[in-house]
Order: C-alpha cells, then structure tokens, then sequence
C-alpha cells in the first residue's frame, strides 16, 4: 500500500479548509493524510512533536499576519518544508518567504483541483531532493573527515552522547594497544571538555602508564551529534619534564625552577604553540622585605620565608604552568593558554593565597610581593627574554609606587615584637 502523505493544513478559513481536505481526500495521484489547525501556534504545537511531509500555511491567521507568519514557523522548524496560500494582494510577500526558504505559493483564488495537488507534489518531491542533496553532502564530508582522521597521527576517537566509542583511529588503536573491535562500543572513560586541553593517564593493554593531552570538538557523525577526542601522545614531554626537575634546572631551595629551568621549559612551550593563536601571561614577582628580614632575623628565617612565597606560588597557580625562582627575592610564573583578560582573577587568587599564609603564620612580619605581568600576543610575537624585561619593568614601576605611599605603619615588616624582646 502507498504510504501517505502527511500535510498539516494551518487555515482560519473553515469553508476554505474543508474545501482543501475534500480535494486531497479524492487526489488520485497520492494518498493524503490531513491535519487541520485554524491558529498558528497550535500549528508550531503539532510541528515540535509531528513531522509532516508538507506544511500548507495561509498567511492571514488570527493569531499571526503577513511575513511574520512564515518568519516564525522556519525560525521553529527550519527544516520543515512549507508551500505557502495566499491572497492575490499578498503575493509580494510570498514571493519574499519562497526566497527565504519556503517551497512555494498558491494564490488561493487561482487553485483547481489538479494543480492543487500536483503543486503540493511538486514541492514534496523538490524538498526531498534538497535534502538527499544536503545528505550527500553531508556524507561527502563526513568521508572526508574519515580520511583525514585515519590518517591523522594523533589518536582520534569517536564518542557519541552516551560516552561510547563509535570509531577509533589506527594511531588511537596504538596508543590504547587494543584493536578497533576491542574498543567500539566501550565506554571512552574520560570527561568531555569542549574546546579545552586536558591531560589524561592511559593504561593500556601492556600495562604501559601513557600520558596523553587531549582535546575535545563537538561534531557530526553519521547524522547524529558526536564528539571527537584528538589523543596527543605526550609521555616523553612529560618525562623529559620530570628529569628536568631532577637536574640542574631546579631551585635547591625552593623546589621551583631556576632560571635556565624556566628558560628552557618556556622556550619549549613558545616553540610549541608557535603559528597558533593562543596567549599567555608572565608574571614577575620580587618579594617585599627580604633584605629587612635577613638582616633583622637571619638568614635561616629569610631562607624560610622564601619557601613559603614558593609555597604560595603552587597553592594559586597550576602544575601545567612554568613556575620558578630567577635567585634572590625573584620570582617567575608563566601561564599558559590564559589572556590578559584573566590577569585580575589570578592576582586575587594569588592575593588570597598569601593572606592565608599570613594569617596562619606566627612570625614578626608579613609576606608580601610587588607584582608585574605582560601578556604574549600572537600577533605580535615576543622571545621570552622581551617578556621578562616588560613584566619586570611593571614590577619595578608597582614597587616603587607601594614605597612612594608607604607609611612607618604599613611597612612591609613588622619589627614590633622583635624591637620588644
């Protein structure tokens, strides 16, 4: 049996309503199915629950006029294939929807039985091949995508809505050492952060410990919304990483980075994202008092009071950031893949971290840091030396502004308890 047609017919006319579902009741070319609704919103109602193979709208309804009509009902349901009926006054602004995106008009006036129905045919027919067009692109692309994702070194991975694995790429096969029918359909494991680098631990079949950085797109697969996982394998970084901690490269007494530490890892990093468009920030940080300290104190409570600034400095910035001690009361932190426009969130949660430090502390004095930064902007590319240079400059400049407002009171050390003893 020929399946129907379904037409959802949106007309206040009752007569004219009825004169259109005694014609398609009695079409010999096609079987029709016909809902009627005499308001448009009851017609939008249908349309978020239903699908029907044509839409015919009058744009002269009770509760919607003229263009807007159509306007509101493709803003709903774009998809929805819709001819439109018409008075002869209205024809301009049939005209105007058919090149919006309906299928087309009929002057109501003008319609007869037989070109009612071929003109509904006409445009059923039209629809369904814009859409197997806009199908066979969309499978052209999405071949495409399969090419270039086999090929592509990095692992990809398919995931759908639910967390399972639709497709995995040979570089994806590797890096989990199980095959692709080993993982298709399992659960991928790891959260979906979109448009955000993460980095994830990949135990794989062998027992191996990887490290991957991993990025997450949203896309289309096989018509449906997917998303995609590009899997960096990212283990000797992180290795090389971790040795350097072990050498040379680190601050005995802080743990942090020395300067050639920093300079390494930095250049590193700026090599890395060299012809991309991410930013930034440098931070350059000279602790407040440390002369007055050494020098009232000792040097074993000034040694302390710089582990607790390279304390501080862990507690507010991330392991994924380059953090270290250039020597003497001279601090250093670039963050990475952050704008300027973070600048004043990181300062108060550095802020904060070193008034808890503060509080909890049972010294004479305070800890406290004069701070520049300068922000890396792709469009205009700087070595990491002209970086330092900038962010110590505004460091210098925001020092010698706290000195120039200072008072005896708001000094940087409080020798109060110590001048008592």
């Amino acid at each position: 049996m020929e399946d129907r047609l379904k037409i959802l017919l949106v007309e206040d006319d009752l007569s004219y309503a009825q004169l259109v579902q005694m014609i398609l009741a009695k079409a010999r070319d096609a079987s029709f199915e016909v809902e009627w609704k005499d308001r448009l919103e009851s017609a939008l109602d249908r349309l978020s629950s239903e699908e029907y193979d044509l839409v015919l709208l009058d744009l002269s309804l009770p509760d919607s006029g003229g263009i807007d009509t159509f306007i509101k009902l493709h803003a709903q349901e774009p998809y929805a294939p819709v001819m439109l009926l018409t008075g002869t006054d209205d024809e301009t602004l049939a005209l105007k929807a058919v090149q919006m995106g309906a299928q087309d008009y009929l002057v109501k006036g003008d319609v007869n039985s037989k070109h009612l129905v071929r003109s509904i045919l006409y445009a059923i027919q039209r629809h369904r091949a814009q859409i197997n067009e806009q199908r066979q692109n969309l499978q052209s692309k999405e071949n495409n995508l399969r090419n270039v994702i086999e090929r592509n070194a990095d692992g990809i991975v398919i995931v759908d809505k639910d967390g399972m694995i639709l497709y995995a790429n040979p570089a994806a096969e590797v890096l989990f050492s199980r095959g692709k029918e080993e993982l298709m359909g399992k659960a991928f494991g790891f959260p979906l952060e979109i448009n955000e680098k993460t980095q994830v631990n990949i135990v794989n079949k062998n027992g191996s410990n990887l490290v991957a950085e991993m990025q997450v797109v949203k896309i289309k697969w096989d018509g449906k919304t997917a998303y995609l996982a590009s899997l960096r394998d990212i283990t000797d970084y992180k290795r090389n990483e971790e040795a350097l901690r072990n050498q040379s490269l680190t601050d005995e007494l802080t743990g942090l980075y020395n300067r050639r530490g920093f300079l390494t890892l930095a250049e590193r990093y700026l090599d890395s994202i060299k012809g991309t468009d991410e930013r930034f920030l440098v931070y350059f940080l000279d602790m407040d008092g440390l002369k007055q300290i050494n020098d009232t104190f000792g040097h074993k409570e000034g040694s302390q009071a710089l582990m607790e600034i390279a304390q501080v400095l862990r507690q507010t910035f991330r392991t994924s950031d380059i953090t270290a001690r250039l020597g003497g009361d001279e601090f250093v932190v670039l963050i990475k893949d952050v704008s300027e426009d973070c600048a004043e969130i990181i300062s108060n949660a550095l802020h904060g971290s070193l008034e808890g430090v503060n509080a909890k502390g049972n010294r004479p004095y305070k800890l406290s840091l004069s701070i520049g930064l300068t922000c890396y902007d792709p469009n205009q590319p700087s070595s990491i030396e002209e970086l330092l240079i900038r962010a110590d400059e505004q460091m210098y400049s925001n020092k010698q502004n706290k000195k120039a407002i200072s008072s005896p009171e708001s000094s940087y050390l409080v020798l109060a308890k110590a001048q008592n003893r």
